[in-house]
């Protein structure tokens, strides 16, 4: 992508917002530093990340703020996820097929049988 075309794109990002062109320099600095870092084949993470640059250039976040939302997002993963080995425990004792479960909640049968706490 070249320069213009970055511009533009950051433009089209902020819409009406209040920006000085500082700061659109500096957002699609740190979109071509994203594109790098992330590289091809990423769809959502590079959409994310750059969302965050554009919002800490803005002074919409900081990086104290962005590090707490992430940390509240492991958690909620976290207990997402102790949920549902709770499920598949019920579920297993319930002698739910363990081929169909693994299928359906997109794991391999040795990760709901570890989750269980069986071995295989």
């Amino acid at each position: 992508m070249d320069r213009e075309e970055r511009i533009r794109g950051v433009q089209a990002w902020l819409g009406p917002a209040e920006h000085t062109n500082d700061q659109v320099e500096r957002i699609a600095d740190a979109w071509d530093a994203i594109d790098a870092a992330y590289g091809d084949g990423d769809e959502t993470g590079p959409a994310e990340a750059a969302s965050g640059a554009g919002a800490f250039i803005l002074g919409d976040t900081t990086v104290q703020d962005a590090a707490e939302q992430w940390k509240r997002a492991q958690q909620a993963a976290a207990d997402a996820q102790d949920y549902l080995r709770g499920v598949i425990i019920a579920a297993l004792d319930d002698d739910a097929n363990v081929t169909r479960l693994a299928e359906e909640v997109g794991v391999t049968r040795k990760t709901l049988y570890q989750w269980a706490g069986h071995s295989y």
